[in-house]
């Protein structure tokens, strides 16, 4: 399963501090944690993740942990 985090505000490669304990714990238990620019996507509606764009099905089950929207 993958994951989306939000990531800090102004680093969008390290994951936003407050979830940093989720983030570790998804990986350790064998999740894929990948982030997004949730202030981004509040202001503009565009999703900036660092998600791979593939065509394949294969794992496509994705849940968000974010802030509320």
């Amino acid at each position: 399963m993958k994951i989306l985090f939000p990531s800090e505000p102004f680093s969008p490669k390290i994951v936003d501090s407050s979830f940093m304990p989720e983030y570790e714990a998804a990986k350790l238990v064998g999740f894929t944690p990948f982030l997004f620019d949730h202030d981004e996507f509040v202001r503009s509606g565009e999703l900036k993740t660092n998600l791979p764009t593939t065509s394949s099905t294969e794992d496509s089950t994705l849940f968000l942990r974010s802030w509320m929207l």
